[in-house]
């Protein structure tokens, strides 16, 4: 009867506290570094997707530049 009781008095503890009532809040998976380190590397390799966005940006240009000058060479040649 003992063990009945203790099973008992358990169970109302964990009633009482909301144990199984919800899961936890917030997100159950961090992405964040856990580490300083891994800070600092996260921050760099943000800048590094800036800047390799801003090249890609400059390149994509410049193609566009020569293509605009082959077209205006062809459209000069043939009028």
């Amino acid at each position: 009867m003992e063990s009945e009781e203790l099973v008992g008095a358990i169970r109302g503890l964990f009633r009482r506290r909301g144990a199984f009532s919800s899961p936890p809040a917030g997100p159950a998976v961090t992405t964040s570094p856990a580490c300083t380190f891994g800070a600092v590397v996260d921050a760099r390799l943000g800048h590094l997707e800036k800047g390799l966005e801003e090249v890609k940006g400059r390149l994509t240009a410049l193609l566009l530049l020569a293509a605009g000058a082959v077209i205006a060479e062809v459209v000069r040649r043939v009028v």
